[in-house]
């Protein structure tokens, strides 16, 4: 299910994450960005994750709005704009030994040289799971 959180609203989703970590990181407020789209499956997958690791995860991008995913270079479709995609890091840790742990995701990218990974949910037509697989230099 994708909820829709006022921007300004603090909603605790799950133990480990709250609705501000998904916020656009847009550098102004624009009124077409006063709204927050979560996927509730994206964080009961990330949950699960977060307690198999056994440390914490920081979502340094969720939501986009079109304006912010433009400007930091997301791709037109890209998961971020519907709720259904987090870029992570996991604390004290370099995330890429730990991308096999989600190798299970339906999106996973791996951005060695900036120290992230993109997780997301997507699904294809016909609510397919479709994999997809990337690595960025």
């Amino acid at each position: 299910m994708i909820l829709s959180i006022p921007k300004s609203e603090h909603r605790q989703l799950s133990e480990h994450f709250n609705s501000r970590e998904w916020n656009c990181r847009c550098s102004v407020w624009r009124r077409s960005c006063n709204v927050t789209y979560i996927d509730t499956d994206l964080v009961e997958y990330l949950e699960i994750k977060r307690l198999e690791i056994g440390k914490p995860i920081t979502i340094t991008s969720g939501f986009r709005c079109t304006y912010h995913n433009r400007r930091c270079g997301g791709k037109p479709g890209s998961q971020h704009l519907v709720g259904k995609a987090a870029d992570i890091v996991i604390v004290g840790a370099n995330v890429l030994d730990y991308a096999e742990i989600f190798e299970d995701a339906s999106g996973l990218g791996r951005y060695p040289t900036l120290g992230f990974l993109h997780i997301d949910i997507r699904r294809g037509w016909g609510n397919r799971v479709v994999k997809s697989r990337w690595i960025e230099l």
